[in-house]
C-alpha cells in the first residue's frame, strides 16, 4: 500500500481515474490538512468526520502536484510531484518565477 502523504487532495489521477484513499493518508485541501479515517473514493475532506479527520495547523502557499500552480504569491513553496523536486515563487527584476529550492 501506498500512503499519500501532505499533497494536494484530488478526486481523480491524471489518468482520469478515481482516487482511492486508505486509512492514514493525509491530504492537503483548502489550506488544511486532513487525514483519512474511512477507505473511499470522491469525498472531500470536509470537518464532518466520517471520511476525513482535521488535523491541526494550515499550509497556506504549500503544493504538491504535477503542474506548477497558476495563483502562487512570492514564497508560496511546490513540490513537482512528478519529480519530486522543491520550488519556491519568487519575484526578481524580470518577474515572477518558480525557481529550485
Amino acid at each position: 500500500m501506498n500512503m499519500i502523504t501532505d499533497r494536494n487532495y484530488r478526486e481523480y489521477d491524471s489518468r482520469g481515474y478515481a482516487i482511492l484513499y486508505n486509512v492514514g493518508d493525509v491530504v492537503l485541501y483548502e489550506g488544511k490538512r486532513y487525514e483519512c479515517v474511512a477507505i473511499h473514493k470522491n469525498k472531500q475532506p470536509n470537518t464532518n468526520g466520517f471520511y476525513w479527520k482535521q488535523l491541526s495547523g494550515t499550509y497556506d502557499g504549500f503544493y504538491y502536484s504535477d503542474t506548477a500552480p497558476l495563483s502562487a504569491n512570492v514564497g508560496d513553496r511546490w513540490v513537482d510531484s512528478l519529480n519530486g523536486k522543491l520550488y519556491t515563487y519568487i519575484e526578481d527584476t524580470t518577474g515572477f518565477h518558480w525557481v529550485e529550492f
